[in-house]
C-alpha cells in the first residue's frame, strides 16, 4: 500500500503506479512555481498545468546534458496550445532543458518562430550565457535568461531578457 501512495502512473490497467522520468522533470519545474510568493494553486490538466486559475503551462523535457536541445512541437499540441490560449490569461511553454536549467516562451512567441504553426524550439547556452532560442522560421533577437523562470508565469519579468 505504502509504494501505491508514493508513486504516480501507469500503463498497466490496475498495476503498481511507477514514477515515470518526465515526473521529475515536471516535479523540478513546478518546484521553482510552489516556492514563487505569488503561488496560489496548481492543476493537472489536459496534459499541462493550470498555475493560479489563469495560467496554462506545458511542459517539454530533454534529458541529454549538451548546452544543446531540440524540441518539437506536434500538431495536436499546438492545437491544445491554441485552445488553452484562448481560454487563459496566458500560456506558457517550459523547455526543460537536462540538468542545465529551464528556458520558458510564452505561446505567442513560439508562434512567432514557428509562423503560427507546429514546428520545433532549438535551444542553446553557451557556458555563463543566457538561452539562444530558434524556431523552424525565425529566431529570438534578444536571449533568455534563466531567472525567467518561473518569473513568467507571475509576470515578474525583469531582467529576463539580453540584447546579447
Amino acid at each position: 500500500m505504502l509504494i501505491q501512495n508514493l508513486c504516480f502512473r501507469t500503463n498497466i490497467p490496475g498495476g503498481i503506479k511507477m514514477i515515470q522520468k518526465q515526473d521529475y522533470y515536471h516535479g523540478a519545474a513546478i518546484i521553482g512555481i510552489i516556492d514563487n510568493k505569488s503561488f496560489m494553486t496548481i492543476k493537472s490538466y489536459e496534459g499541462g498545468y493550470i498555475v493560479n486559475e489563469d495560467v496554462f503551462l506545458y511542459l517539454k523535457y530533454r534529458t541529454n546534458t549538451a548546452k544543446k536541445w531540440n524540441f518539437t512541437i506536434a500538431k495536436q499540441e499546438t492545437s491544445l496550445l491554441e485552445i488553452m490560449s484562448s481560454m487563459c490569461t496566458k500560456t506558457i511553454i517550459a523547455f526543460i532543458c537536462g540538468e542545465d536549467g529551464i528556458c520558458p516562451i510564452t505561446y505567442e512567441e513560439f508562434k512567432n518562430i514557428n509562423s503560427n504553426k507546429d514546428g520545433w524550439v532549438f535551444i542553446k547556452r553557451n557556458f555563463n550565457k543566457w538561452y539562444s532560442v530558434s524556431g523552424k522560421t525565425n529566431f529570438f533577437e534578444k536571449k533568455i535568461s534563466r531567472k525567467r523562470w518561473p518569473d513568467i508565469i507571475f509576470d515578474e519579468m525583469r531582467d529576463s531578457y539580453d540584447n546579447k
